[in-house]
């Protein structure tokens, strides 16, 4: 583990997409959202310069246990996300159902779940996401917000997957479009 001591100053306006963020913020609201059996949970947050901005947290993630409405809390590992946007029609269909696929987002990295809950509150604004690599500490009033550690090993990007499919949500790599494209072809032959 490499140690620093690091005030956490990521603000709103520093999260990237596909990047991972140490933040710290005041939770103002918890609400969680069904996704076909899975919950997904919506918070509203505040970050140190006043600006609201939504997190959503995985149905995996432990991290909301010990959060608190009004509390400060340092969230490590926040992976930063965009919009869904409908893509463009790659013209290609899903191998599990015959939807359309679309390409991936850093999103739909994150869970079937989460693009749903995503999609469903029609987010329009970058948004933060919790998931299983994140953790969440609350800064008790009389210490200061200071990042004392941050393992070694922790990748702080995420890729998404190459296309996800519009209707079943199914993940599929380029690898598997051009096999099952190079399948088909061989077939017609």
């Amino acid at each position: 583990m490499a140690s620093h001591t690091d005030t956490i100053d990521t603000m709103y306006a520093d999260i990237e997409d596909g990047k991972r963020h140490d933040i710290a913020v005041e939770l103002v609201t918890r609400r969680a959202i069904d996704c076909d059996g899975e919950h997904v949970h919506r918070l509203l947050v505040t970050d140190q310069s006043g600006r609201q901005f939504t997190v959503l947290a995985t149905p995996d993630s432990e991290a909301l246990l010990g959060l608190k409405t009004g509390g400060t809390h340092r969230i490590s590992g926040l992976l930063g996300a965009v919009p869904l946007t409908s893509g463009d029609d790659i013209g290609a269909v899903c191998p599990d159902c015959g939807g359309q696929l679309r390409p991936g987002q850093v999103v739909d990295a994150a869970g079937a779940a989460v693009t749903q809950a995503a999609s469903q509150l029609s987010l329009d604004e970058p948004f933060g996401i919790i998931d299983v690599r994140t953790t969440v500490r609350r800064v008790r009033d009389d210490r200061s917000l200071v990042n004392d550690w941050t393992p070694m090993d922790d990748d702080r990007s995420v890729s998404p997957p190459d296309y996800v499919c519009a209707s079943c949500g199914c993940r599929v790599d380029a690898y598997e479009l051009r096999e099952a494209a190079e399948t088909d072809q061989m077939l017609e032959n």
